[in-house]
């Protein structure tokens, strides 16, 4: 059931970058899905860099020289908007943190999911 839950709330998301090229294109996008979580007040898309066109360690190969980034979020029948900005966690550079504005959450229509405010009140499962 839960995962049945899961399946449903999650929103396509279109990550499209671009950089000069000397040979071949220098646009690349990648589609993926993703849930909605709320830390108490702002609302995020969290997603694993290997699901973006980043990789990591950023800074080297995929560099910072990307000339132009965009997200976008969709939802089956029409629904699409672009997100404002990406950020990557400090704590751990391989998630990837969208902030989504409570109107999109809602227009989107996906459950926010909200996280644990203490990771370790239950330590067996951790």
């Amino acid at each position: 059931m839960l995962y049945n839950d899961y399946l449903a709330n999650r929103v396509h998301t279109i990550f499209s970058v671009h950089r000069q090229a000397f040979i071949g294109s220098g646009d690349r996008t990648k589609e993926t899905e993703t849930v909605f979580v709320a830390d108490g007040g702002q609302v995020y898309a969290l997603l694993h860099v290997a699901e973006t066109p980043f990789a990591l360690p950023l800074g080297d190969q995929q560099g910072v020289d990307w000339e132009k980034i965009s997200v976008e979020f969709s939802r089956p029948p029409d629904y699409r908007a672009p997100a404002a900005r990406i950020s990557f966690l400090s704590i751990d550079p391989r998630i990837v943190v969208v902030p989504v504005d409570p109107a999109q959450a809602n227009a989107i229509g996906a459950k926010v999911y909200q996280t644990a405010l203490d990771t370790f009140k239950f330590p067996e499962a951790v």
